[in-house]
């Protein structure tokens, strides 16, 4: 089985991947949360990677955090949620958006995802409640909690404002709370979350 893939970016689409490891290009399908984690053609890449195999349909899929690809697998192993609704869930919201959605019962959150109607929605949220909140919580999910919601996303904003991507501008202010602290004011959190923008 094919985990991880480590080299060198070839080609990069809003759903697809092309990485050369060895010699070999592999394609990837990418949800859309990964593709804005990207670095530019030509650069190292790393993502964590799914084998998928149905009859004679061979894909891998590629995902930027390991908190993405182990929500993948626990959506396509429910009934009737195939790749094509796994990738659209994680294109439409983030790990920690989607736990929040399914805890609240957000419906309608929930159904803003391309092919995922009610019914569908409220199966989805049967299925999950309980199994979700056996995976680990993301990292992303624990900085939230620790300086709050509404600081963490004006720190986020405030360096999209400065030209970040939303995936680099979220890991930025969780390395800038590692080392300015919880009780830093969001301008020393833009200010540190600068520093960070290519770690």
């Amino acid at each position: 089985m094919i985990a991880m893939l480590f080299g060198q970016l070839k080609h990069v689409s809003p759903e697809t991947a092309i990485v050369a490891v060895g010699g070999v290009g592999f394609e990837v399908s990418i949800p859309r949360s990964t593709y804005e984690a990207l670095p530019a053609v030509g650069e190292e890449v790393f993502l964590h990677t799914h084998l998928h195999l149905r009859e004679e349909d061979l894909r891998l899929f590629g995902f930027a955090t390991a908190e993405e690809k182990r929500l993948f697998s626990l959506l396509i192993s429910l009934p009737k949620v195939g790749v094509k609704t796994a990738l659209d869930v994680l294109s439409t919201h983030s790990v920690s958006q989607f736990r929040r959605i399914v805890h609240q019962g957000d419906l309608a959150r929930l159904t803003q995802v391309p092919g995922v109607g009610r019914k569908t929605a409220e199966r989805m949220m049967f299925e999950l409640k309980e199994r979700l909140e056996q995976l680990p919580e993301p990292v992303e999910a624990r900085k939230r909690a620790v300086v709050g919601e509404d600081r963490f996303e004006e720190a986020v904003q405030g360096l999209i404002y400065l030209g970040c991507k939303y995936p680099v501008a979220v890991r930025a202010v969780q390395r800038a709370l590692d080392q300015a602290g919880p009780d830093a004011p969001v301008e020393e959190l833009i200010r540190e979350g600068l520093k960070h923008r290519s770690a």
